[in-house]
C-alpha cells in the first residue's frame, strides 16, 4: 500500500466521526506508529483489544519521553479513541499495519503530517532545497564536537534533516507549542535521532542557558513563523531581557520576524554560523526592521543572502522568501562585504510545485562555498555601498534586460547611463502623494474627481471616466490637487503609467496609487514624460520595486531617479522633433486606414454588393 493511499483511506474512515479527521489525529497516528516500532505486532493486538485506550496508556507510561509530551500523547489518544467507534479504531489499526509492510514508520508519519496541513496558508515544513542550502553552508568539519540549535523547531523538518546528514552533531531544540513539540519528538524517535527538546516561548523564555548566560551553539538554524504579531508580554520581555538578546534592536509589534533573528544570533558561538529562513519583506521594510538590519551590517554579521524562487511554497503561498546567512567568524576575504545571491529564477515548476533542481542547488552551493560572482546570479556588495540597509539581493544582482510591450526584449547598458551628466529627480521637481480615496465617499454629485490608474489609457487621461467623490475633510485636498502640466506616475502594480495633466480643471485629485511630479523651470514636462517612458527608466523602476504581494515603487526611488542634464533649448528641440514625427506618423496612419477602407469597399463592389448597403 502506498503511503498516500493509507492517508486517504484513514481519513475516509474518520470523516463521519471527526470534523477535521487529519488535523485532529496527527499525534494519535504518530503515537500508534511509535508503539508498533517499539513493540512489533502491537497494532494487530490493539485491533482485537477491548481496552485500547488503557493498553496505549500503559505503553506510554513506559516510554522514555518527556512527561509533558507523554501527557499530550495520552490526551490526544484519548480524544481520538473516544470520537471513533470500536470498529473504526480497529479498521485504522489494521490499515496502518498493512501500510507498514511497504513504508517506513517515519515516511508514513511525514506523509500524514503533510496531508493534514494541506489546507494551511503556509507549509508546515521548510522545503528540502532550503534545508540543503543551509546544511551545505554550515558544512561541519569535526562533527563530534559541534552543536545545533533551533529555537522555532516546529515539527523539526530542518532539525531532522540536519541530524540525518550530520549524525554526530548534538541537536538542541525549543518549540512554543507542546503539540508541535510532541510531533517533533515522535519524528525524532521514528528516525532514531536524539535531541534535547524544551517547550517555551523563545522570545520570552530561552531555555538553553548556562551560568546565567545564553548557551552558545556552533550552528543555529530557524524558520520562524512569518509576520508574527508580537504580544504585549513579548515586547515587555524583550525590553527587560536579562540576556541582552535584543542588542540588535526590537522589531515593531506588527512584524516580529527579526526578534527570532536576534535570539538566534545571541545563541550563536563567536566562531559559529546562523541561518534564518524569512519572508523577503524583512530585507527592505523601513522602520525598526531597517535599524536592525543596519546594526547587523555595522557588526559585519551577514555573510550571504539568498533570494529564493517566489513559488517555492506553492500551493500554500506565493510569498517570496530569503535565506539570511550569518557568520560571526568571517574569513578575512569575506569581511566588510555580503555575497548577494539572486536565485529567484532558479526554480523548476511542474503542475504541483516549484522546486530547485539538484543541478541548480549545486550551483548555489558552489557560489556560497567558493564565493563565486556569477553574472545575473551572485555578487559581492561592500557594506559601505549598502544604502538604507537595503538587503534585497535583486537590488544588486539582476539581468540587465527587460521585456517591454512596445519594444520587446531590451538589453540595457546601465554603465552608459552612469557616464551621462545627471541630477536626481528630487533636485529639479516637487513630488507629492495621491489621495487615499474611500469607496464610501464616492458620489456622482461629489465636488471632486479622483483619477485612478484605469483612467489613463495610452498615456492619455480619460476625463469622462473620472469618479466623483464627496470629500468632507478638505484640509489635505490642496496637497493632492493636480495642476496644469503636472506629471502623473503610477507607483502600484507591475506596469508604469505616465501622463501629463494638460487640463486647467481645479477639481481633480489623484489616487494614492500615483505620485505627482511638478517640474521646475529647468525641466519641460513633455521631456520628462518622454524620458520616463524610455527603456532605461522602465528598467530602473522594475529593479527598485518593493513589496511581496502587490509590487510598489517606493517614493525614495522616484526621488533618486537620475535625470540627464540638458538645456531647455535642447529639451524643446527633442520634444518638438518627437511630436512632429508622431503627428506625421498619425497622419499617414489615418491615410492608410482610409485607403484600406476604400480597398475593402471596392472588393465588396466587385462581389456585386454595391447596391446592398449605403454608408451614412
Amino acid at each position: 500500500m502506498k503511503k498516500e493511499e493509507f492517508v486517504f483511506k484513514t481519513s475516509d474512515i474518520m470523516r463521519g466521526s471527526m470534523k477535521q479527521p487529519l488535523n485532529e489525529s496527527v499525534i494519535a497516528v504518530g503515537t500508534l506508529l511509535t508503539i508498533e516500532r517499539e513493540q512489533p505486532g502491537s497494532l494487530k493486538q490493539l485491533a482485537q483489544s477491548q481496552r485500547v485506550e488503557l493498553q496505549i496508556n500503559e505503553f506510554l507510561n513506559q516510554l522514555d519521553f518527556e512527561d509533558n509530551l507523554k501527557e499530550c500523547m495520552q490526551s490526544e489518544m484519548s480524544g481520538w479513541v473516544n470520537q471513533l467507534s470500536s470498529k473504526e479504531v480497529s479498521d485504522i489499526l489494521l490499515l496502518m499495519d498493512k501500510a507498514l509492510i511497504s513504508n517506513s514508520a517515519n515516511d508514513l508519519f511525514d506523509e500524514y503530517i503533510f496531508r493534514s496541513n494541506s489546507g494551511s496558508s503556509i507549509a508546515p515544513m521548510t522545503p528540502n532545497s532550503v534545508n540543503h542550502i543551509v546544511e551545505t553552508y554550515f558544512m561541519p568539519k569535526n562533527q563530534q564536537t559541534l552543536t545545533f540549535h533551533d529555537g522555532t523547531a516546529g515539527y523539526g523538518f530542518s532539525a531532522t534533516s540536519f541530524g540525518k546528514k550530520y549524525s554526530e552533531v548534538e541537536l538542541n531544540l525549543q518549540e512554543v507549542s507542546v503539540k508541535a513539540a510532541t510531533i517533533l519528538k515522535i519524528r525524532l524517535h521514528l528516525l532514531d535521532l536524539d535531541a534535547n527538546i524544551t517547550v517555551a516561548d523563545l522570545l520570552e523564555e530561552p531555555i538553553f542557558t548556562e551560568e546565567n548566560q545564553m548557551k552558545q551553539f556552533d550552528f543555529v538554524s530557524m524558520s520562524p513563523p512569518w509576520g508574527v504579531k508580537l504580544s504585549e508580554a513579548q515586547v515587555t520581555a524583550m525590553k527587560n531581557d536579562e540576556f541582552n538578546r535584543y542588542v540588535y534592536g526590537i522589531p515593531s509589534r506588527s512584524q516580529g520576524d527579526f526578534a527570532f533573528v536576534s535570539c538566534g544570533l545571541s545563541a550563536t558561538r563567536s566562531t559559529g554560523k546562523a541561518a534564518f529562513w524569512l519572508p523577503a519583506g524583512t530585507l527592505f521594510r523601513s522602520g525598526p526592521e531597517q535599524k536592525i538590519r543596519q546594526r547587523l551590517i555595522d557588526l559585519d554579521l551577514v555573510e550571504a543572502i539568498v533570494l529564493l524562487p517566489s513559488n517555492l511554497l506553492a500551493p500554500y503561498s506565493a510569498i517570496a522568501s530569503v535565506l539570511l546567512l550569518c557568520n560571526k567568524n568571517k574569513t578575512k576575504g569575506n569581511q566588510g562585504k555580503i555575497l548577494m545571491v539572486n536565485a529567484s529564477e532558479l526554480g523548476t515548476s511542474n503542475r504541483k510545485e516549484t522546486f530547485i533542481s539538484e543541478e541548480k542547488l549545486r550551483l548555489v552551493d558552489d557560489i556560497l562555498k567558493q564565493g563565486i560572482e556569477k553574472d545575473a546570479i551572485s555578487k559581492f556588495v561592500l557594506n559601505t555601498d549598502i544604502q538604507s540597509a537595503q538587503l534585497s539581493p535583486e537590488v544588486y544582482v539582476y539581468k540587465e534586460e527587460i521585456e517591454l510591450e512596445e519594444y520587446g526584449k531590451v538589453k540595457l547598458n546601465t554603465d552608459a547611463l552612469d557616464q551621462l551628466e545627471t541630477l536626481p529627480l528630487k533636485d529639479i521637481v516637487t513630488l507629492y502623494r495621491g489621495y487615499n480615496a474611500s469607496t464610501k465617499d464616492e458620489d456622482d454629485n461629489g465636488e471632486y474627481a479622483v483619477l485612478k490608474i484605469a483612467d489613463i489609457v495610452n498615456g492619455e487621461i480619460q476625463f469622462d471616466e473620472l469618479s466623483k467623490y464627496n470629500i468632507k475633510n478638505n484640509a489635505k485636498v490642496d496637497n493632492n490637487r493636480i495642476l496644469h502640466n503636472d506629471i502623473l506616475l503610477s507607483i502600484r502594480g507591475t506596469n508604469r503609467k505616465v501622463a501629463i495633466f494638460q487640463s486647467h480643471r481645479q477639481d481633480v485629485l489623484m489616487s494614492q496609487n500615483f505620485v505627482g511630479i511638478r517640474c521646475s523651470d529647468s525641466l519641460l514636462p513633455a521631456f520628462l514624460k518622454l524620458y520616463l517612458e524610455s527603456p532605461i527608466v522602465q528598467f530602473y523602476f522594475s529593479k527598485h520595486m518593493a513589496g511581496s504581494t502587490v509590487p510598489n515603487l517606493p517614493i525614495k526611488e522616484v526621488n533618486n531617479l537620475p535625470i540627464p542634464v540638458l538645456s531647455l533649448d535642447r529639451q524643446e528641440a527633442i520634444v518638438k522633433q518627437y511630436e512632429e514625427e508622431t503627428a506625421n506618423i498619425a497622419k499617414k496612419l489615418e491615410e492608410l486606414r482610409l485607403r484600406q477602407k476604400q480597398s475593402k469597399l471596392e472588393a465588396f463592389e466587385n462581389m456585386g454588393l454595391k447596391h446592398t448597403f449605403k454608408l451614412q
